[in-house]
């Protein structure tokens, strides 16, 4: 059970909808990005002085949202309550399965887990693949890993998002 008086926020849809049917209640969240500085943006975000602010994360995520907020007069907290992991593998299964038409990453860190597996046997054929991302933050990460085409950014983050970049990128093939 959760206090009537706290306010709930989520960075994503897929969040907030989680709350949602948890708790029976709505959480504040972007109706467009699906990031820190999409939450951070919101109005309700804006006049937190002397609040009391729990983040629940990922083990080492972004510290950016827990800086603004302390900028703008915060107590932030963290709870970490997953922990990220590279599988401990190659991509040689993966490579196996060519053709691969295009790829998706979720993060900066799933993308940088991706390129580290293939290593220098697959780089060069991951690096040729289209690849669907979901901010320009990872588009930016690609184009620095050395991804032979711009990352095709979806518009939504989300399963849909990626989904529909996809079709868009095959109807134009």
């Amino acid at each position: 059970h959760l206090p009537d008086s706290l306010t709930l926020a989520a960075v994503g849809k897929s969040t907030a909808l989680a709350i949602e049917k948890q708790w029976q209640r709505q959480a504040i969240s972007p109706e467009s990005g699906a990031n820190s500085e999409a939450l951070l943006a919101l109005p309700e975000m804006q006049h937190i002085e002397g609040q009391k602010i729990i983040i629940f994360r990922g083990q080492g995520g972004r510290e950016l949202l827990a800086d603004v907020l302390r900028q703008r007069g915060a107590t932030v907290e963290y709870a970490e309550v997953y922990r990220r992991a590279k599988p401990h593998q190659d991509l040689s299964d993966l490579q196996a399965q060519s053709p691969i038409d295009i790829i998706t990453a979720t993060s900066n860190e799933s993308l940088q887990n991706l390129n580290d597996m293939a290593g220098e046997t697959f780089r060069d054929w991951l690096l040729k693949l289209p690849l669907v991302v979901i901010s320009q933050r990872s588009a930016k990460l690609a184009q620095t890993l050395g991804f032979h085409q711009p990352a095709i950014i979806a518009e939504d983050a989300s399963d849909q998002g990626l989904l529909d970049a996809i079709i868009h990128w095959r109807t134009a093939q």
